[in-house]
């Protein structure tokens, strides 16, 4: 897309590119908006890009971007966002920007809740959560970082309940 659009003649032009990071390695994501924010200066135009890339986001300057989304309505509104995008990273942008309720598969978040709220409640049913526990670290890892927070956080609700 990119290679066509500089031997085009597009002086002058507005010029719409939907999802460029389509087949793009992410280390190439991280490139392809100065790629194409050359072509807009060298060629005079003005080039909007349609993305989901969180990687092409982290590119962008906060005052470039515009977000789509419906309204309560059902009406598509644009909204520029409120939080930072440049130089951010790829997980942040897509909690804070692109909005959603975690990076986790859904699944694995609800159990992770299920598990922090065992630990939360008025009585802390030790055997029952080390059995999740245990069920859920042999799908994702035992060295999983969430993991080894529930675990130190049942070990300091058994030392305050001691």
């Amino acid at each position: 897309k990119a290679l066509f659009l500089h031997l085009s003649d597009i002086e002058g032009k507005m010029i719409l590119v939907d999802e460029p990071e389509l087949s793009l390695h992410p280390s190439w994501q991280r490139k392809i908006l100065s790629v194409y924010n050359g072509i807009a200066i060298n060629h005079n135009c003005q080039i909007i890009l349609a993305t989901h890339s969180p990687l092409l986001l982290s590119e962008a300057k906060e005052e470039t971007i515009r977000i789509l989304k419906f309204n309560d309505e059902k009406k598509t509104e644009c909204v520029i966002p409120s939080a930072r995008s440049y130089g951010q990273k790829a997980s942040d942008i897509m909690l804070d920007i692109m909005e959603l309720e975690s990076l986790r598969a859904p699944n694995i978040q609800e159990r992770l809740n299920t598990l922090n709220d065992m630990i939360r409640k008025t009585t802390f049913e030790k055997e029952k959560f080390n059995e999740e526990i245990s069920k859920l670290e042999k799908e994702i890892g035992y060295d999983d970082i969430d993991i080894g927070f529930l675990k130190i956080d049942a070990r300091n609700r058994e030392k305050v309940e001691k």
